[in-house]
């Protein structure tokens, strides 16, 4: 259910051109807290540009984003307290342990006395027996658990997940349903991009895609079933 009182995230008017490759154009939506937005799109439609510039990565060439009434390309630091993402890359340092990764970043955050707090990720992502193991002998599923653990760690309320699937197993895959559905919570805002149309429709309560560059928003998932939806979707991209 969407809390209409709580912070909200705005994309206003947003392109992003790389010279004469327009990546991004005219994008226009709005999340509320308790809302799991997701954005459907083949490679290169633009979901990753759009998710980097969210996550203040890129600057958008023109438009605005706001969260709780306030720029944040105006402020990010105090924006990035407010976030935690999830992509391809796990922003983690290979020669240091799962533990001794959430410790560093608990630094970052300046998070008081974070060990109970780590102990508790730890088991959420089922990493409680590798912890004290070097990143670089993790597997995939392994590292994308652990990053889930970084981007929870300061508790956000923005939430973004750039592909999140990709490349996992099947045990990897479940343990990360599992992860989205205990922290779609009614407080966060989590905005998913994906070419994955069962995953992203499982977890989803709002569905959009891009394409070329544009944003076409479908609606709710309970308006429009996933045969339907996929239907639509196949349509766009023809």
């Amino acid at each position: 259910m969407t809390d209409t009182t709580a912070p909200v995230l705005t994309v206003e008017h947003v392109s992003k051109s790389f010279r004469r490759y327009v990546a991004l154009r005219d994008v226009d939506f709005k999340v509320y807290a308790g809302e799991f937005f997701a954005i459907f799109g083949r490679n290169g439609a633009g979901k990753t540009t759009l998710l980097r510039i969210l996550a203040t990565i890129l600057k958008p060439s023109s438009g605005a984003i706001y969260y709780a009434g306030k720029n944040i390309l105006a402020d990010p630091a105090t924006y990035r307290r407010q976030l935690g993402v999830v992509s391809h890359s796990p922003f983690l340092y290979p020669d240091l342990t799962g533990r001794q990764n959430l410790e560093f970043y608990s630094k970052l955050y300046d998070i008081p006395h974070p060990t109970n707090h780590i102990d508790q990720l730890l088991v959420q992502v089922n990493l409680q027996d590798k912890a004290h193991q070097p990143v670089r002998s993790y597997s995939r599923g392994m590292l994308q658990r652990l990053s889930i653990a970084r981007a929870l760690l300061h508790n956000p309320q923005v939430l973004l997940f750039d592909e999140p699937f990709t490349g996992l197993d099947r045990s990897a895959e479940n343990t990360l349903d599992r992860l989205l559905r205990q922290n779609h919570t009614g407080a966060r805002i989590a905005i998913l991009v994906t070419h994955d149309l069962e995953k992203g429709y499982h977890h989803a309560d709002r569905l959009s895609v891009l394409e070329k560059g544009k944003l076409i928003d479908m609606g709710h998932k309970a308006d429009l079933p996933f045969d339907e939806f996929r239907q639509t979707y196949e349509s766009y991209l023809n």
